[in-house]
């Protein structure tokens, strides 16, 4: 792609970035923010800003700071293929490339809010589930609180593992990488006591088989 075609029309400085080619991020209009700015707000990994959101902090009167800030004291828990709201206006979008799983494969993307979230960001398996098998008694537990199978096997393999400690959350992350076995529990109620209605859903390391089954059952 022609890089003159691309330049932005807005001084991405006054934001707080420098400018960065095109070449830097799989989609022309947007930059990749230097891990050395990362690393002042204890953040890591790949984080890209479109010159759209660039453009709109500065109006509102904040600094790229000001985001990273907002985004390093984030609390709750974000899922790949999820979008969160950082500052009034502006979005950013939890990615993972299956195409980099050996090194920086999971990336942020921080826009403008837009009517939808963020389309040009497919939410992509993370792993083959190989052949998918449910127990009939956790079928029957799915049935009588009105949930279907098919979603829970869907946020499984986008990377949604629900209830999972931060270090078990860890090792699917590097079972990915590796090849080992990818686990993860859902409470079908609010209810999150360890005796609430839950399934498990497991892949195996070799990926032949993904089963959704009872926690008893196993």
């Amino acid at each position: 792609m022609n890089a003159k075609n691309t330049q932005p029309s807005i001084d991405t400085n006054n934001a707080g970035v420098p400018p960065a080619p095109p070449e830097a991020h799989h989609r022309a209009g947007w930059v990749e923010i230097p891990k050395s700015e990362l690393k002042k707000h204890y953040l890591s990994g790949r984080v890209y800003i479109s010159f759209a959101a660039l453009k709109a902090l500065s109006l509102a009167g904040f600094s790229l700071s000001d985001l990273l800030d907002r985004l390093s004291g984030w609390s709750d828990p974000v899922l790949v293929g999820q979008t969160i709201i950082l500052m009034e206006g502006i979005q950013a979008y939890f990615g993972c490339d299956a195409h980099r799983l050996d090194d920086g494969e999971f990336y942020m993307d921080i826009d403008v809010i837009s009517d939808v979230s963020l389309p040009f960001c497919p939410r992509i398996s993370l792993f083959p589930l190989g052949q998918v098998l449910a127990t009939p008694a956790a079928l029957d537990l799915l049935a009588e609180h009105g949930l279907n199978a098919t979603d829970f096997i869907e946020r499984h393999r986008l990377g949604d593992w629900s209830e999972l400690p931060a270090e078990d959350a860890q090792m699917n992350v590097d079972s990915i990488k590796l090849g080992g076995r990818i686990f993860s529990a859902y409470y079908l109620t609010d209810d999150h006591r360890r005796s609430a209605p839950r399934v498990w859903v497991i892949t195996e390391a070799d990926r032949s088989v993904t089963t959704l089954f009872l926690p008893e059952e196993y």
